[in-house]
């Protein structure tokens, strides 16, 4: 609304999913930041689950250029 995006309008067609998406990405990192990684290999494996958000929501709810 008044600007440049790449939000797709199934963010509000779907925003039950879109929701589910965001609680996801919530509750990946909140135990990500409630473990701390001891070494850089469990560093990477936490890191992977929380990023793996990003890139399902971009693919779901952003409109590709």
């Amino acid at each position: 609304s008044g600007g440049k995006t790449t939000a797709s309008p199934k963010i509000w067609e779907d925003s039950a999913g879109f929701a589910a998406a965001v609680a996801k990405f919530e509750a990946d990192t909140a135990a990500a930041l409630a473990a701390p990684a001891g070494d850089v290999d469990a560093f990477k494996a936490q890191f992977g689950a929380v990023a793996a958000n990003c890139s399902s929501c971009h693919q779901n709810y952003r409109i590709k250029k």
